[in-house]
């Protein structure tokens, strides 16, 4: 059977704009970047959602890795790409309402 998880329409919206913004603006022009969606249901609990965005961006350091959902933390420090540093923090606040995780690597 199929499985469906409910989530709250506007924070699953502003979760996948901000992942995609992120992912677009520090991939090389002509760059893809993939977004693979699935319901995953593990050992009886209730299904969960698991969004997975890759890119061809630059990477990043442990550094930047332990630090880009602090608010206002800029991986790019030069200001070529445009942003406030906001969209991960907000992006693990809302994953963490909704009794998600985030994780990056």
């Amino acid at each position: 059977a199929p499985l469906s998880v409910h989530v709250d329409r506007g924070k699953l919206l502003q979760v996948l704009r901000n992942l995609l913004s992120n992912a677009y603006k520090y991939s090389p022009d002509g760059g893809s970047v993939w977004v693979r969606l699935r319901c995953l249901r593990e050992d009886g609990q209730a299904p969960r959602l698991l969004i997975e965005v890759e890119d061809q961006g630059m990477g990043m350091s442990e550094e930047a890795l332990a630090r880009v959902t602090e608010r206002f933390y800029r991986v790019d420090k030069s200001g070529h790409i445009p942003g406030t540093g906001l969209g991960m923090s907000i992006v693990k606040e809302i994953v963490e309402l909704m009794s998600g995780e985030l994780r990056l690597r």
